[in-house]
């Protein structure tokens, strides 16, 4: 196995600061060559931390490979994604286009990442992760902890791209409506007719159709894209929860499919107004906001759209101590039992495990919250 050191430093972070930078760098080449299960411990540094090349040479010798990561140009954005290090999928494209065994194993190590213990007990804290990673039968897995702020609280912000008229439909064939053979069609199984459409410019772009084990479906066509959307009428709202997508891999779906639940009281002759939302990334105007719920996440909109249920209870959620349990990576450390998974663009979801106590340190009071835990700062 082999391990890594990322230390691609970004300006304005707490630990760019060279003096500083370095001496966290040397700790964790120091910490995985005594850990005496890695064949070989590599870094990959940036520009912010030059002279790397005399680091290199105190901390692996005469390793030539050392430096895997080529430098950075020095306006490069400074962007973290989780649940990866920075620098690591680069590292892994170096490592693959230098000849590595892509299936030899590989931990990549955020220099950032500080753990609990006396310095010596780094080694095999790195050393107890990586077993525990390739016991999981994961290609990739992260290091997670339990967030401060639990993820179920934070809210999207979307605006209305445009809202359609979900109309009663009567019962008849599919060919009252140019497009709606196509959107029943995309969704096979689905007992029933459509109980309301939505027309655009004369075509069916979505359709309700009642009935299932867990309330009704909404079928939309795929050409629309839509963030998310909405029902409302005039006695409730409900939001539209996504379904598996099925289409074959590697094609597009067709027909976008929805669980819609909360319409218990709704009337058959009754129209609905189906909101088309665009998700607000980057702050500016919107018109909504909405809690947050992830593919697989342990929560859920509630059916009337106000607030978040669980999903192994469905019970409402309405405070602290009802939140479920959640890890969130946080780009510490990463096992690639195989290098191509971690090379692809973009790569698999990881295993998450969790690592008490640690941190990754970014900024001034990232290092004051460490100070204060007890951890040993470099």
């Amino acid at each position: 196995m082999r391990a890594v050191v990322c230390a691609l430093a970004l300006p304005g972070e707490a630990l760019a600061e060279p003096t500083r930078g370095r001496a966290r760098v040397r700790a964790m080449l120091a910490a995985l060559r005594g850990a005496d299960v890695f064949s070989r411990v590599l870094l990959a540094a940036s520009p912010l931390l030059e002279p790397h090349r005399g680091l290199d040479a105190a901390a692996t010798g005469t390793d030539r490979a050392a430096n895997v990561l080529p430098p950075l140009p020095e306006d490069h954005e400074a962007i973290h994604a989780r649940p990866v290090p920075e620098g690591a999928r680069r590292a892994a494209l170096a490592l693959l286009e230098a000849g590595a065994d892509p299936l030899a194993g590989h931990l990549f190590v955020n220099y950032r990442w500080l753990a609990p213990g006396p310095p010596l007990a780094l080694g095999a804290a790195l050393a107890d992760f990586a077993a525990r990673a390739r016991a999981s039968g994961r290609a990739l897995a992260a290091s997670a902890a339990t967030p401060a702020d639990h993820p179920c609280q934070l809210r999207r912000l979307f605006t209305i791209r445009e809202t359609l008229t979900l109309g009663p439909h009567a019962t008849g064939g599919a060919d009252a409506a140019p497009g709606l053979a196509e959107l029943l069609a995309g969704a096979p199984g689905l007992a029933g007719p459509p109980s309301h459409v939505a027309l655009a410019e004369g075509r069916a772009m979505a359709a309700l159709v009642p009935g299932g084990a867990r309330g009704a479906r909404l079928l939309v066509d795929a050409r629309m894209r839509p963030d998310a959307l909405e029902l409302a009428w005039s006695t409730g709202r409900a939001r539209p929860e996504p379904q598996d997508d099925p289409a074959p891999a590697g094609e597009t779906a067709p027909v976008l499919r929805f669980l819609v639940e909360g319409l218990d009281g709704l009337e058959g002759s009754q129209a609905l107004e189906l909101l088309v939302l665009d998700a607000v990334e980057h702050g500016g105007p919107f018109d909504l906001s909405r809690f947050d719920a992830p593919p697989g996440a342990p929560w859920r909109p509630a059916p009337d759209g106000r607030g978040m249920v669980r999903t192994d209870t469905g019970r409402r959620i309405r405070g602290r101590q009802d939140f479920p349990r959640v890890l969130v990576p946080d780009a510490g450390l990463l096992y690639a039992a195989d290098l191509l998974t971690l090379a692809a663009d973009p790569a698999s979801p990881p295993a998450l495990l969790e690592m008490p106590g640690t941190m990754v340190v970014r900024t001034e009071i990232d290092l004051l919250r460490a100070e204060l835990a007890g951890l040993p700062l470099p």
